[in-house]
C-alpha cells in the first residue's frame, strides 16, 4: 500500500468492485463492510473457502465481493435493508 495511491477510482478499477457513481455501490459497499471479518488463512490454496463467479475461483476478501455481486445478478437484494429484516 505504501507504493500505491488508492482512490475510489483504483478501488472501482478491480472486475470485482460495482463501477457506478449511485447508492446501489453505497449500498453495495455497506453490506460488504457489515460482513466483511478476517479472511487470513495458513490452509494451501486448494484448501481455504472459494466462491466460484465467473469462471473463475475466489478466496479470502474476494470471496466475499464475488458472493454479493453473484447474488445481485441472480436478483438477490442482498444490499438492500428490506432482504435483512
Amino acid at each position: 500500500m505504501q507504493h500505491k495511491s488508492y482512490s475510489p477510482a483504483t478501488w472501482s478499477q478491480h472486475e470485482l468492485h460495482p463501477k457506478a457513481k449511485d447508492e446501489s455501490t453505497l449500498a453495495f459497499i455497506f453490506t460488504m463492510d457489515l460482513l466483511n471479518f478476517s479472511f487470513w488463512s495458513e490452509l494451501p490454496e486448494d484448501e481455504r473457502f472459494a466462491i466460484e463467479y465467473r469462471g473463475r475461483k475466489w478466496t479470502g476478501y474476494w470471496s466475499l465481493v464475488a458472493a454479493l455481486q453473484r447474488a445481485l445478478e441472480e436478483g438477490i437484494p442482498i444490499t438492500t435493508s428490506d432482504y435483512w429484516q
